[in-house]
């Protein structure tokens, strides 16, 4: 069994004898706490030295000027503007979260 497969279970077997509506609504509310973190790659190149990306997923982060950083999600036309790399990444890993629960509920980030 999967972990995403033993979590759902965990989720319906806690709402036995709920309505579906009930348990359907448990696995909605339980899927963002289920979505893999983003890894992050720091960038070596010279001219992106301390940028970081993630692969194959496409967000990257980037230093917009001496204020902060800019992420990027790479084809979903996302973006953000944080202070340091660290929160970008927390930035960036809640927009890949609301992206992957919104590929299952409908719901775009």
């Amino acid at each position: 069994m999967t972990d995403l497969r033993d979590k759902i279970a965990a989720v319906i077997w806690e709402n036995e004898g709920a309505c579906p509506a009930w348990v359907a609504d448990a696995i909605i509310a339980a899927l963002p706490g289920m979505v893999a973190p983003l890894v992050w790659h720091k960038s070596h190149m010279a001219s992106w030295d301390g940028d970081y990306h993630t692969l194959p997923t496409g967000y990257t982060i980037r230093c917009a000027d001496e204020y902060g950083y800019k992420w990027t999600a790479l084809g979903a036309g996302a973006h953000g503007y944080s202070h340091t790399p660290e929160a970008a990444m927390l930035h960036a890993n809640a927009h890949h979260a609301a992206a992957v629960v919104g590929a299952f509920t409908g719901v775009k980030p």
